[in-house]
């Protein structure tokens, strides 16, 4: 099934395309099943950036558009959380209080820093840069795994189609990381 499970529209501060417009291209390029995982970093220490998402309006665009199009694509709900050791609490206050049908848990401070930009890199070497980040990584995995194996496991129960397809090969992934 042709399908797009990471797209960012206008709710993410790193897009300007309206979810509308995004519905659109994906049915005009055949797409059956779309999701939006708009950012929602909580604690974010970069000034000038907003990654934080207005839910009751991004769930009522998507539910609009879901009702609108639901002959032609599957619309899903979800959310690129961004994952920090200060944060964990309040991204399970969101996942607790939102029904999403996807989430991506990603990792987008280290530090205090982006590693997109070159601060984060300035003055030191880049294996001790790698270290942290894969570090700050699997610190982060392992707390929100280790704390939503409810979650994920109620995600696969929702969608069959995911759990048949991915659980397979996801499943003994997630157990070693976790042991």
């Amino acid at each position: 099934m042709f399908s797009d499970y990471h797209v960012h529209s206008s709710f993410s501060f790193d897009s300007e395309e309206s979810p509308r417009a995004i519905v659109e291209k994906a049915i005009a390029l055949g797409m059956k099943q779309i999701c939006f995982t708009d950012h929602q970093d909580f604690n974010w220490p970069i000034e000038g950036e907003s990654p934080y998402i207005d839910f009751p309006k991004y769930f009522e665009a998507l539910n609009s558009l879901r009702n609108e199009y639901s002959s032609k694509i599957n619309i899903l709900k979800g959310v690129e959380l961004g994952l920090t050791s200060d944060n964990f609490s309040l991204c399970h206050k969101l996942l607790d209080s939102c029904d999403f049908d996807f989430v991506i848990g990603s990792c987008h401070i280290v530090d205090q820093m982006d590693p997109y930009y070159a601060e984060f890199w300035e003055g030191k070497n880049d294996r001790d840069c790698f270290e942290l980040y894969f570090k700050t990584l699997l610190d982060s995995l392992k707390f929100f795994i280790g704390r939503n194996t409810a979650i994920l496991r109620r995600m696969q129960i929702k969608r069959s189609h995911w759990a048949a397809g991915f659980a397979p090969c996801v499943s003994p992934r997630i157990s070693a990381l976790l042991s």
